[in-house]
């Protein structure tokens, strides 16, 4: 069993506050004017340092890195290859390794296609990163990727300060060090509920699934917001999702086994529970359903509107500019209106051992990073990759330069003007990648003060950081990283999705009366069609790498 106790906090969704640069100089060299795109004068001054450099050290090594090109530079700010922030990384790395950096930039929506076919030519760029868990197998085993374990011992400072040596040693493919994973804060979900809602009902927040049908019914019955028929006691975005890491725990008498965590959520006894329960809500007009809300405007639209009463999302979603301050929004209407995130996933059965959230998305989904055996330097490769690890490069990609674009308020960076910082430095970090997500990984009590700095409304971040970054209620369960090739689950994964959607919606939505038959064929077909094969291979896996 993978068990950890750390806070962790979900890639996809959270970023730092970050800082703009108005045309001046900086701590870390010559940046590009923000009126104009780079100049020939410019582009001299570097040849300038460039030449010194060679004349003192010798000849300059040139490093390629991919980019993955996600169209939001403003046309102010240069290119992806010759920017502000380019040129400060190839003065910081001429002026430590002797080396500079050119960018290969490929559209994002492509990359992973765009990837391979570089890879297949012999054209790919020294420094790479992929989320292909199978490719980047295949080209290991056949000899296409630069061994990294004779540069670790004596160039690997900044990785060793940030990526655990069992992250290390658990990125390896068939003992081989070909990869680096990059360390993923994981952020686990919370219910939201509405406290007015709670306040004009009497209740306290939920914390079991009993509490919160019985709240659902209190909601229906009282309409404390006064939404009428538009009033939606719980809904869930698009197709019911994050029920698996979100929901599913409340229904587990013990916590899970690493055996457990590797079976496909859908064939554990207690998802038969969970989805009962699901059907009953929808039966009893306690839930909703946006199942065609492909981009969860109208999901969002009844949060705003202030006619939605609970719903499973991040920890962060209520608050976080990245989804629209939505809770902002719904106070301009409902000024008295706001979310809380409250747990009430826990079986009584479990005791004391309250499972706070379960991760079945295995750690290797996130950006993995490599040298393929086409580099024709590749120590100077390794070194760009370690500098890319350090607490120094994630600042400048993610706040910009000391000074200039940030200043430090109480340890962490506070843009100088947040009104500026969009168009000079948010575009950076998603598209030329760092090996750490986080500066402040290793600093718990900087790190909350991060997150919490990218809300506007102070009940927002105060409720993120106090109930969701440190709550209480800590205990996770992953599912362990596999170093071994998958090829049932690469086969079967993208069909069984489609098909369980579709399965669980008839489940879910189907009268009660129907569900037992509805949930016999939805499982006997994801089973046969797939789910068996899938189980058995994972669990084959597991017990060879793990020894259980």
């Amino acid at each position: 069993m993978v068990k950890s106790s750390k806070i962790y906090v979900r890639a996809t969704t959270i970023f730092l506050i970050l800082g703009m640069l108005v045309g001046c100089s900086s701590p870390y060299g010559k940046m590009v004017d923000n009126t104009t795109a780079p100049t020939t004068a410019s582009n001299a001054a570097q040849s300038s340092t460039t030449a010194l450099v060679e004349e003192t050290k010798g000849p300059v090594i040139t490093i390629s890195q991919l980019v993955h090109d996600r169209g939001t530079i403003p046309s102010n700010e240069g290119t992806l290859e010759d920017n502000w922030f380019t040129q400060a990384v190839d003065k910081i790395l001429l002026e430590k390794f002797n080396i500079k950096i050119k960018y290969v930039t490929v559209p994002n929506a492509q990359r992973e296609q765009k990837l391979a076919t570089l890879l297949a030519a012999g054209d790919a760029p020294d420094v790479c990163m992929t989320n292909d868990n199978v490719m980047l197998m295949n080209y290991s085993r056949n000899g296409g990727l630069v061994d990294l374990a004779p540069y670790m011992d004596e160039y690997a400072g900044n990785i060793k300060q940030y990526h655990s040596a069992e992250w290390i040693k658990n990125a390896q493919i068939d003992g081989k060090q070909t990869r680096l994973i990059m360390p993923s804060l994981f952020m686990a979900d919370a219910t939201w509920v509405r406290q007015d809602w709670l306040d004009k009902t009497g209740l306290k927040a939920p914390t079991s699934p009993d509490e919160f049908y019985n709240m659902l019914k209190a909601f229906k019955a009282q309409d404390p917001g006064k939404a009428g028929d538009r009033m939606l006691p719980f809904a869930l975005a698009k197709n019911f999702s994050q029920i698996e890491v979100a929901m599913l725990q409340g229904f587990l008498k013990t916590p899970p086994t690493g055996e457990k965590l590797m079976t496909p959520w859908q064939l554990w006894p207690e998802a038969k529970d969970m989805l009962r329960f699901l059907n009953k809500l929808y039966n009893e007009e306690l839930m909703g359903e946006f199942i065609l809300d492909a981009d969860t405007s109208k999901y969002k639209a009844a949060i705003t509107t202030g006619v939605l009463g609970s719903t499973i999302n991040t920890a962060n979603y209520m608050g976080h500019s990245a989804y629209g301050n939505l809770e902002d929004t719904l106070q301009k209407t409902v000024p008295e209106a706001h979310f809380v995130p409250t747990y009430p996933w826990k079986d009584p059965a479990c005791g004391d051992e309250y499972i706070y959230s379960m991760f079945v998305n295995s750690p290797v989904t996130t950006l993995q990073f490599f040298i393929p055996k086409t580099c024709e330097h590749p120590l100077e490769a390794f070194k760009y990759m370690d500098y890319k690890s350090s607490k120094d490069y994630a600042i400048l990609a993610i706040s910009g330069a000391e000074g200039a674009d940030f200043k430090y308020v109480d340890g962490i960076p506070v843009p100088i003007d947040p009104a500026k910082f969009k168009d000079h430095v948010s575009w950076i970090g998603a598209q030329y990648a760092y090996l750490i997500q986080n500066a402040f990984v290793n600093d718990q009590t900087a790190l909350k003060k991060v997150y919490a700095s990218n809300f506007i409304n102070k009940l927002s971040y105060n409720t993120f950081v106090n109930d969701c970054i440190t709550g209480p209620l800590a205990t996770k369960y992953a599912d362990p990283i596999i170093n071994a090739d998958r090829p049932t689950f690469t086969k079967y994964r993208a069909d069984l999705g489609v098909k369980w959607a579709s399965a669980e919606a008839k489940m879910i939505l189907g009268t009660e009366v129907d569900f037992d038959k509805n949930f016999a064929d939805g499982l006997a077909q994801f089973k046969a069609e797939g789910g068996d094969a899938v189980a058995e291979e994972n669990l084959k896996l597991y017990q060879t790498q793990y020894g259980n």
